[in-house]
């Protein structure tokens, strides 16, 4: 099955990422209309157009391991903290994502990093089209051993991997814009 959802991927969904030719439309339960997102610069105090957006100072990262048993290979939140810290001083913009079943240690995570950090706090608010979109626009993508980091990888994306105590040969993705 796994198989079969990244050879959709590769397929289908690539192709149309790497064009920006995908479009995540809602609609309003009451009358099925689409719901218009209007982007809106506080600062300008006007409507900003698509082009205008600087994804390029967008880091994704994921700090939470996929599953119980590779909480050893976690980085601390501690270090979490400093990498996006690093982050804010060259100019970028970090998005945090990961599923659901992470909101509390997120919410851990967003006390530590503390209201100065410049950091999004997507998760549990993304579904999986809407993370790959996201992770196709970034300029690079930071995390543990996750699904995040190897669908970075497949989007060409530059991505760097943190890994505990494991063998890198084994479990880290290849690629030409893997460090």
């Amino acid at each position: 099955m796994l198989m079969i959802k990244w050879l959709i991927i590769l397929v289908v969904i690539n192709p149309i990422i790497k064009n920006n030719d995908i479009s995540f439309n809602q609609l309003h339960k009451k009358c099925k209309e689409r719901i218009q997102y209007i982007k809106y610069c506080p600062h300008c105090k006007k409507e900003v157009k698509q082009a205008e957006i600087a994804d390029d100072k967008i880091v994704v990262i994921d700090i939470f391991a996929d599953n119980i048993e590779q909480n050893n290979r976690k980085y601390s939140q501690s270090n979490w903290k400093i990498i996006v810290e690093h982050l804010n001083k060259l100019g970028y913009r970090a998005a945090l994502i990961g599923d659901k079943k992470n909101l509390e240690e997120a919410e851990a995570f967003n006390e530590l990093a503390g209201s100065s950090a410049d950091i999004d706090f997507l998760v549990g608010r993304l579904d999986f089209a809407d993370k790959i979109k996201l992770i196709s626009s970034a300029a690079l993508i930071i995390s543990c051993d996750t699904s995040v980091l190897h669908t970075g990888v497949f989007l060409g994306k530059k991505v760097v991997g943190l890994y505990g105590p494991t063998d890198k040969k084994r479990y880290s993705p290849v690629g030409d814009n893997v460090y």
